[in-house]
């Protein structure tokens, strides 16, 4: 753990405490920290509307989300919330290799550090943070003459 003062600077779009432009600023080491990292817990609407405040944090993003890009460039991705259809989450290869990350799959909750950079905000996943699972199928009614149709 450590104890910092130093003044608020942005240095390329992201957020720093800058300890060395402050003539009162230090960085000093307090102790170990012997408890877990717990991350907190943000909706995907709450980091679209207002994604400032989480930048650099150490955060888990819940609900059932499709991955509706798996191609961004330089290593990112996007995924859609199902059930706020709309709200789009990029994440980035920071710590994940996305390279069997594909179009449709489907998980429901992804740690990270929120970050901006080269002008999206993005979710730096962690590697083992994602929790893939099988996408629901929407219930349909068919007949049993529909039904024998769809496999003839």
């Amino acid at each position: 753990m450590v104890d910092v003062k130093g003044l608020y600077e942005e240095y390329y779009d992201v957020t720093e405490i800058n300890v060395t432009t402050d003539l009162t600023g230090y960085c000093t080491y307090v102790g170990d920290y012997d408890g877990t990292l717990v991350p907190t817990s943000v909706t995907v609407a709450q980091l679209n509307a207002d994604p400032e405040p989480w930048e650099s944090c150490f955060i888990a993003v819940l609900g059932l989300m499709i991955v509706t890009d798996n191609d961004l460039g330089y290593g990112e991705w996007e995924a859609e919330l199902m059930d706020d259809l709309g709200q789009f989450i990029r994440f980035d290869d920071y710590w994940y290799d996305p390279v069997d990350v594909m179009i449709g799959d489907c998980f429901c909750c992804a740690v990270g550090v929120y970050w901006f950079s080269y002008g999206n905000w993005k979710l730096q996943v962690f590697d083992g943070s994602i929790c893939w699972m099988g996408c629901p199928v929407a219930n349909e009614e068919l007949t049993f003459g529909d039904l024998k149709a769809l496999y003839r």
